[in-house]
């Protein structure tokens, strides 16, 4: 019996539940396709190995199918499948890819791309311009991919030269064709997403959907052949997952922060800073009302700008990171970062201050007037839900902790465990806690611009300020960078009103995160400072450049 074989069985003869057994069970079957990594494994060296096992966290199976038509990638644009026309790196420049050079004309209305000649798919058929006019069309006809609603025509000029008009200038638009990964015409079909074709630097070879996924390097991957032949991706819950690290059967790791101060033998903690981040949206506006949909809109306590200003300044975002993330994180007082180029400096406020959160709501009418340590106003108490995803352990952690700061000063959030579907069907009511962020100005549009709002998981406080709307139309419609930052900066304060904290106080911003990975001893997968993105899959932007050392 070899070592994985034995490492397994041990863990199937104790006593464990019935999930991590059948998890632990298809290592098994894993481990066992891969004879020459195993030797390797064997012999306490790396020397020939070119197969990887990689766990990047619970959230990283993309259950309707990788593809980037129907909103995979859609978040940071990462697909191992499919190449981009160009890329945002962490510093917002761009970065050419598909496309090797492209220009705005006719005053923000036209983008021009011209493409590389040498860009070949899995099947080793070339990408074209008119892939690309498929891509971009059957993106919008779909509806999972934001941010293409202004393209009036897609021109495919020739095979290496893409024109698409837009029918008002939009800033923003820049960014969408950053997150959209290409997709070839001839090889979209039914299904697509669970065997996709692609001129990303591997293809998949199998998929058991809740189990693994097999990828293999793609030969004609136009940036060199990828270092790694074989790549199988486990989608394993938490435990099972650290289970199969400790005996040494995943390569890399995403850790969750439950794990963290936990050390494997024979591995090392690499950390990433990202742009994701813990919040909380609130609702802005009273109930009474419903959306088409009959979801209910609004939320008497937290329709007041006072309370939520109040739970912004009185809760400590840095007991948050370091009881709930062992200091694997940093403190998020609104959505834009301080070294984002649109970050506006007159925003900046220091938290835990609940003495100045007591006075902001008594300045409003709210008083504790029966002294039973909550305020009420005009016979109103303040008091609401604070929802969490029931299978989001983390989260529910913030929660508690959360309830526990703002009773401080005199508000009484009430968590409640529900499962998504309920948290979902209240996100437009109740204060519900999630994960956000991206490096670009795009999610200023989408999470405080009037006419978003209850468009899916955009604007879901029902955020309306006309002053803050029209800031952001200047943003959108500006061709000048210098101008464009202006614009968002005003949009959070401009001295009278925005969306920060320092104005409407609309979301409850709690901390950014960082990603830390288990690596085994003599995995590089190179050196990078900061991830832009929130999910699992952005780890993964250079891995044709992964390898074993």
């Amino acid at each position: 019996m070899n070592r994985i074989t034995r490492c397994v069985a041990f863990r199937l003869s104790s006593a464990v539940s019935p999930f991590l057994f059948v998890s632990l069970a298809l290592l098994v079957f894993a481990a066992l396709a891969w004879s020459a990594a195993g030797a390797a494994l064997a012999d306490g060296t790396n020397a020939g190995k070119d197969d990887l096992v990689a766990y990047l966290g619970t959230r990283s199976e993309a259950r309707m199918g990788f593809d980037p038509l129907f909103g995979f990638a859609n978040v940071d644009g990462v697909s191992i499948f499919h190449s981009n026309l160009i890329r945002l790196n962490s510093d917002m420049t761009i970065e050419n890819e598909f496309a090797e050079d492209w220009s705005v004309l006719n005053d923000g209305l036209t983008y021009r791309f011209l493409l590389r000649d040498d860009v070949k798919c899995s099947d080793g058929e070339l990408l074209t311009a008119g892939d690309v006019a498929f891509t971009f069309s059957k993106a919008k006809e779909s509806g999972y991919v934001g941010g293409l609603e202004d393209i009036r025509e897609i021109e495919a000029v020739s095979d290496r030269e893409i024109l698409i008009h837009l029918n008002q200038p939009n800033s923003l638009f820049i960014y969408t064709v950053c997150r959209l990964p290409i997709v070839p015409e001839r090889a979209y079909k039914e299904d697509y997403g669970r065997s996709p074709v692609g001129s990303g630097p591997y293809q998949m070879v199998a998929w058991d959907k809740g189990q693994q996924m097999i990828v293999e390097r793609n030969p004609h991957y136009f940036r060199g052949v990828p270092k790694l032949r074989r790549i199988t991706f486990l989608f394993l819950a938490e435990e099972a997952a650290f289970e199969a690290v400790k005996s040494g059967q995943i390569d890399l790791y995403e850790v969750p922060y439950t794990y963290a101060r936990l050390d494997v033998p024979g591995t090392r903690l690499v950390t990433f800073d990202t742009v994701g981040k813990f919040c909380a949206s609130l609702p802005t506006t009273p109930s009474g009302d419903v959306n088409e949909h009959g979801m209910k809109i609004g939320n008497d306590v937290t329709s007041s700008r006072s309370v939520r200003q109040a739970m912004n300044y009185g809760v400590n975002r840095a007991q948050m990171v370091k009881g709930l993330m062992y200091g694997y994180g940093s403190p998020a007082y609104g959505l834009i970062d301080k070294q984002m180029p649109y970050y506006n400096p007159e925003t900046d406020y220091e938290d835990d201050d609940v003495e100045k959160a007591k006075a902001i709501l008594a300045a409003d009418g709210w008083t504790d007037s029966d002294g039973d340590g909550i305020v009420e106003k005009d016979g109103l108490k303040a008091e609401f839900p604070l929802l969490v995803n029931a299978k989001d352990k983390l989260l529910q952690s913030f929660g508690m902790l959360i309830c526990e700061q703002l009773k401080r000063v005199g508000l009484n959030a009430v968590l409640e465990v529900k499962s998504w579907e309920e948290v979902d069907s209240r996100r437009h009511s109740d204060v519900w806690l999630l994960n956000w962020g991206s490096i670009e100005p795009i999610n200023v549009y989408y999470l405080y611009y009037g006419p978003n709002k209850g468009k899916g998981f955009y604007n879901s406080g029902y955020y309306v300020n006309p002053v803050v709307d029209g800031h952001i139309e200047r943003a959108l419609a500006a061709t000048d960078e210098a101008e464009m930052n202006e614009r968002w900066k005003k949009a959070q304060w401009d001295g009278e009103t925005g969306f920060s904290v320092r104005g409407d106080a609309v979301w409850l911003m709690l901390v950014n995160k960082q990603f830390l990975y288990r690596l085994k001893e003599g995995l590089n997968i190179g050196e990078r400072g900061f991830l832009n993105g929130t999910m699992g899959w952005i780890i993964a932007r250079n891995i044709h450049e992964w390898r074993w050392e």
